[in-house]
């Protein structure tokens, strides 16, 4: 998939348009942006710091405050993948004026989405990395993020691609996504750190590229442990199997959308 200044330019106006709908006619707005990782961290504080009083395993953040931190670091990761997954599936068929031009390259619309759901987690991580710094809690390692970022968006971009591909066919997708978000949440570390769990069923959970991220994200942010050579290798590999995986499918299946319609 070569790209050229002209769709580059789709790309970016797409992801401004799917933004400004998402947005279109509220109150504040773009300031949701902002607003919204503000109200889910002071949220995740009060209920794990002021209401359960529970801790994360491990020696350096043995607080509420931490188990706060830990969850919310998780819990970027999945809301990303949960809101490129949901959509996904019915983004192209949604837009039949766009399928019928036979001259519009329709593998934009997954890119743009999922280039404005990375948007929102990365001003999620701003606002992370701000309390942090705020906590005194500075890591070089912190410089990592960008390596361990852009496979996530690879890996993303290519199952937008291959759910929005698969979507034009098999309808039943929209609802195989709700309990494949739900069970994600749970096969992800998003309240519990792998260290917590038998080591059988952890070697199995560690596979989940979600997990992986999760992990290599908590450690560089905030305990200030740089991401091994094998993290980065296991990312790479699931960020571009899926991208090529997505690609392929988008383009064999493209033939017979204005066919559905």
């Amino acid at each position: 998939m070569k790209l050229n200044i002209n769709q580059l330019k789709l790309i970016e106006q797409f992801t401004v348009r799917d933004i400004q709908n998402r947005y279109h006619g509220t109150f504040l707005g773009f300031g949701w942006l902002l607003v919204m990782p503000l109200l889910l961290l002071a949220a995740f504080t009060l209920v794990f710091n002021g209401i359960f009083n529970m801790k994360w395993p491990h020696a350096e953040w043995d607080s509420p405050l931490g188990f706060a931190l830990f969850t919310f670091c998780g819990l970027m990761v999945h809301q990303t993948f949960a809101d490129v997954v949901s959509r996904a599936p019915s983004l192209v068929l949604t837009q039949p004026s766009l399928v019928t031009k036979v001259v519009f390259p329709l593998w934009v619309l997954p890119l743009s989405m999922t280039l404005s759901s990375l948007l929102q987690l990365g001003l999620n991580l701003l606002i992370f990395l701000l309390v942090l710094a705020g906590l005194n809690e500075i890591f070089v390692s912190w410089l990592a993020m960008p390596l361990l970022l852009i496979p996530f968006w690879l890996g993303l971009s290519g199952l937008a691609l291959l759910l929005s591909a698969l979507g034009f066919f098999l309808r039943d997708l929209n609802q195989l996504m709700g309990l494949l978000i739900t069970l994600m949440m749970f096969l992800s570390p998003v309240f519990y750190p792998l260290s917590a769990i038998p080591p059988e069923l952890a070697n199995w959970l560690g596979l989940n590229p979600l997990a992986i991220l999760m992990e290599a994200l908590r450690a560089a942010l905030i305990i200030g442990e740089w991401p091994s050579a094998s993290t980065h290798l296991t990312l790479w590999s699931w960020g571009l199997g899926f991208m090529l995986l997505g690609t392929w499918t988008f383009k064999r299946l493209q033939k017979g959308f204005a066919d559905v319609l």
